[in-house]
């Protein structure tokens, strides 16, 4: 297998190189989601939404907050997930808070209002479903409540749809 090589000053080879090799020489790809070495810092999210640091040491709480994937090898994904996550909760309050009608999926003439973010025009905005339901999305029962949860939480929004990253 023929490829190129990048050194450290900037300059290419071209190489030839068996898989094998290869793959054992690849850097493995870094998620911040990597089960760290004993006796190394992870990072998982406390009681109160903070990104808060422990100690792998391989006992149960490692791997019980592995399990559930509240456990990250690097901070910054630590914090921007627990950012993430309680704007989420937060808008699922703010929906059922604010319903004044159940959303019946086997209505298709009831729209579903969602959040978007349109990058053409960097503009946020209410959009709705009638039939289509996705994983993970919130649903307004009118477009003046999703309208309004954009006004409340429209910092945040505008954060987690340009800013946010979910990996390293």
């Amino acid at each position: 297998m023929k490829g190129t090589l990048k050194l450290e000053d900037g300059r290419e080879l071209t190489v030839e190189i068996n898989e094998n090799t290869l793959k054992s020489i690849e850097k493995p790809k870094k998620t911040g989601y990597e089960r760290v070495k004993k006796y190394s810092t992870y990072y998982s999210i406390d009681y109160d939404g903070q990104a808060v640091s422990d100690t792998e040491s391989a006992k149960y709480d490692d791997d019980v907050s592995y399990d559930i994937a509240n456990y990250y090898s690097d901070e910054i994904v630590a914090k921007n997930n627990a950012r993430a996550d309680a704007l989420m909760r937060k808008l699922r309050r703010f929906t059922v808070e604010h319903r004044k009608e159940k959303l019946d999926w086997k209505n298709y003439r009831q729209p579903k209002w969602y959040i978007e973010y349109l990058w053409d025009s960097h503009e946020i905005s209410a959009t709705y479903y009638s039939v289509i339901q996705d994983f993970g999305q919130i649903y307004f029962d009118t477009k003046e409540t999703a309208q309004k949860a954009i006004e409340e939480f429209k910092d945040e929004l505008i954060w987690y749809f340009t800013e946010y990253k979910d990996s390293l």
